[in-house]
């Protein structure tokens, strides 16, 4: 494999990473509202002094590799361009953020809190970043492609393309979903608490939870999963969970007020009104993941 050439590299950041300062010399956002033991408050710092340490190990390779970079906090992101590399870091949460806006080059996931943070994406920790960075500009890292999801509202497709997975669910959380599912030649209407919908990647997120499967990482497929059916007496629903090809779509009709989906991320929310028709498919636009 050639060597990668790379001018420029961006880092992405999220909330906890410096009490007072960001890492370019900027404010930095406020800290969360305090917690009410000490035991969360000495968790919190020790979070907080683990994930200055990693995006100080993260920033120091990349100056120690001669590497010009950028740093961004996750939350002030727009579409991300012009960078061979770019760098989150913090947990899944922040690596789903920046693959929204991520429009070319490669992302690599920097784990800084393992002992809490969630990091499946995060293939990364600040001991051996120097490494998986060198190996990068080298030509010699691992690029995984993955799937994401393309959603389609009335016919206008949204923004971002997904990695993880959708939900489709009533906007209160004890709320009944009412809607008609369709899947190939099967036009289904049904209760239920939503339905999940998601790439090959999300595979072994919520999806797995609700009783899907785990599909190869380099997967095509997509799939979707049913949460809590209400089966009416006497009647059984065909459509409750199924594992589809790549050229394959789901399809909702929504019958309700007060629908919505939700992206990747629970902050990350798209009003859906009584009527609208919603497709799911392969967007064909992989992301590049560092492994």
């Amino acid at each position: 494999m050639p060597a990668v050439i790379c001018s420029r590299a961006l880092v992405v950041y999220k909330q906890d990473a410096y009490e007072s300062k960001a890492p370019d010399g900027g404010a930095a956002p406020s800290p969360r509202p305090g917690r009410k033991t000490a035991a969360d408050v000495l968790r919190a710092r020790r979070n907080a002094a683990s994930h200055k340490a990693t995006l100080d190990a993260v920033t120091g390779a990349l100056r120690s590799l001669a590497i010009s970079f950028d740093v961004r906090y996750r939350h002030e992101l727009a579409p991300i361009r012009g960078y061979e590399l770019v760098v989150s870091v913090g947990g899944d949460g922040t690596f789903l953020e920046t693959a929204h806006y991520l429009e070319e080059g490669h992302l690599l996931g920097v784990n800084s809190a393992p002992q809490e943070s969630v990091g499946f994406f995060c293939k990364a920790q600040a001991g051996d970043f120097l490494g998986r960075a060198e190996r990068f500009f080298q030509g010699k890292a691992m690029i995984r492609s993955l799937s994401r999801l393309r959603v389609d509202i009335d016919g206008v497709s949204q923004a971002p393309l997904i990695l993880n997975d959708v939900l489709f669910a009533n906007t209160v959380p004890a709320g009944t979903s009412r809607y008609e599912l369709v899947v190939g030649k099967v036009r289904e209407e049904q209760k239920s608490s939503g339905v999940w919908i998601g790439p090959a990647p999300g595979s072994t997120a919520a999806i797995r939870s609700a009783g899907g499967r785990r599909l190869a990482l380099s997967s095509e497929q997509l799939q979707y999963v049913v949460r809590e059916a209400y089966n009416p007496p006497g009647k059984v629903y065909q459509l409750n969970k199924g594992v589809l090809d790549g050229k394959a779509k789901v399809r909702i009709r929504s019958l309700m007020e007060g629908a919505a989906i939700y992206l990747d991320l629970p902050h990350r929310m798209i009003s859906v009104h009584r009527g609208s028709e919603l497709s799911f498919c392969n967007a064909r636009a992989p992301l590049k993941a560092v492994w």
